[in-house]
Formats: structure tokens, C-alpha cells, sequence
């Protein structure tokens, strides 16, 4: 006999599956701006501290909101 249940089973999937879309969509979003940013860089490349500080506010933003659902998904997940 299993020392867990059916129960505690698909809770612990859906607690990997909700933190694993909290930490893969932000990396994604990542990848896929950097991707952008080296290939502008690359074809202006007078123009990267201009590039770099066009890339600051969008990244920061993904930063503060994926530190909120990770807080939030800790709260909820601690039962406070």
C-alpha cells in the first residue's frame, strides 16, 4: 500500500504544475526578448546602450510580476 493518497497525489501535481508554469512562462518571455535585443544589436550596434535601456522597463516589469505570483503562490500554498 502507498503511503500517500489519490488525493495528496494529484494535489502535489497540480502544486509542480503551477509553480513550473510560474517559473517557465517568465523564461520564456525572457529568452524570446534577448533573442530580439541581440539581433537588433547586432544589426545597429551603435545603437546598444540605446537598445539595452529599451530593454530595462519590459524586463523589470516581467521580474516584479513573477515575484508576485511566486509570493502569492507561496501564500496560498503555506495556508497563510
Amino acid at each position: 500500500m502507498l503511503p500517500f493518497t489519490k488525493t495528496d497525489w494529484l494535489y502535489s501535481l497540480i502544486f509542480i504544475g503551477v509553480f513550473a508554469v510560474i517559473v517557465l512562462v517568465p523564461c520564456i518571455i525572457i529568452a524570446l526578448m534577448g533573442r530580439k535585443a541581440i539581433n537588433e544589436m547586432g544589426r545597429y550596434p551603435t545603437r546598444i546602450p540605446l537598445i539595452q535601456s529599451k530593454m530595462m522597463m519590459p524586463l523589470l516589469m516581467v521580474d516584479v510580476v513573477t515575484f508576485a505570483l511566486l509570493v502569492g503562490f507561496y501564500n496560498v500554498f503555506s495556508g497563510q
